[in-house]
């Protein structure tokens, strides 16, 4: 990852300026400083998106052809030339402003520190945008208790990262190029960053369940289980999403991740690996996913058993390089295991 720019400002409800503002303003007139505590951060926050549930999706597009395109979008369009931006500090404050704006239109939302931070990974740029709380802490001094402020980077609250190189190439009707993290708190305290942001979630709920599914079978992958555990996890998987939507649940990844990880993982460190997996490429998945019944049975695993036969397969084979007659009630296998074709050759006297 190479850091390009960095930039703290501050929109906080908490506080009124002299003149009485109503949201309390602060901006910088230069850059952060790239420095060793600012790369930790962005390490720290790096961390909390791979691991955090997130929902994804592109700018609102315009109601109207005369319509407006989103505030953000427009800042962005104006400052970010391809490769980086003209004049950082003066899009971060436009940027500010707007969250200002937003901020005000609410009775209830807090607002915080703003972070921007501009850089590039695995040859994308992203501009990522945080806001940053306050949390009450004890330090010891001079053998005393005593209570301080210090960032709370227990869990992201509010953030948004744009992939700005797939923003600018890319088919915006197609593509997920914004991944955000609002929180699950009423509209009125949250909804304004969602407007700052200007994003339109995209659920599609045969694709997401699909990739659901492959996440699951990766997830398993990675962590080397057994035939038995992952048959197992995938099961629980099914069991746990149609169980919410019975019960008129939203089904959230993260969630899926925390009951998988009590479960089957022990370490502390290989924990969120699920999460990781759903959030990135090349998944994308929301947090809050929209469920297809049928797609979910991918998960299941056919198999049956007698004294001389013993069948097993995933569902999602079925169709595919599996083909059931329910006229003749056979099965034909259009695609097998390598070392079982090599068993065969060898039963029937045929080592080619």
């Amino acid at each position: 990852m190479e850091i390009k720019n960095i930039i703290i400002h501050e929109v906080d409800r908490t506080k009124a300026t002299l003149e009485g503002s109503y949201i309390y303003l602060d901006t910088r007139d230069d850059e952060n400083p790239i420095d060793e505590h600012s790369k930790n951060l962005v390490t720290t926050l790096s961390n909390l998106f791979r691991k955090t549930g997130l929902s994804s999706g592109n700018f609102q597009e315009p109601a109207e052809e005369d319509d407006d395109l989103p505030k953000l979008e427009r800042l962005i369009d104006k400052y970010y030339n391809g490769e980086s931006f003209n004049d950082f500090v003066a899009f971060s404050k436009s940027v500010a402003r707007h969250l200002k704006e937003e901020l005000g239109k609410t009775k209830t939302g807090k607002g915080g520190y703003l972070w921007l931070n501009f850089y590039e990974h695995n040859g994308f740029d992203f501009l990522s945008l945080v806001i940053l709380r306050r949390k009450n802490a004890l330090q010891i001094k001079d053998l005393s208790l005593d209570e301080i402020e210090e960032i709370d980077l227990d869990k992201l609250h509010m953030a948004a990262r744009v992939n700005l190189t797939q923003w600018k190439e890319s088919d915006p009707l197609t593509d997920r190029y914004i991944a955000f993290k609002i929180g699950r708190t009423t509209a009125e305290v949250t909804g304004y960053f969602r407007e700052f942001i200007g994003c339109s979630e995209t659920i599609k709920a045969t694709k997401d369940t699909n990739n659901l599914v492959s996440v699951t079978k990766k997830y398993c992958l990675i962590h080397g289980f057994n035939d038995t555990k992952a048959e197992n996890a995938k099961r629980e998987v099914e069991e746990l999403c149609l169980k919410w939507l019975d019960e008129g649940r939203p089904v959230y990844i993260d969630n899926i991740s925390s009951f998988l990880d009590n479960i089957y993982i022990e370490s502390e460190e290989d924990k969120g690996s699920f999460i990781e997996i759903a959030q990135n490429e090349p998944y994308n998945l929301n947090n809050q996913i929209s469920i297809d019944r049928n797609a979910l049975r991918k998960l299941r695993r056919y198999k049956g058993f007698s004294k001389k036969v013993s069948i097993s397969f995933d569902s999602d084979l079925l169709g595919k390089t599996i083909q059931f007659n329910k006229g003749d009630k056979s099965l034909t296998f259009t695609e097998l295991p390598e070392d079982l074709l090599q068993q065969l050759h060898q039963g029937l006297g045929d080592g080619d």
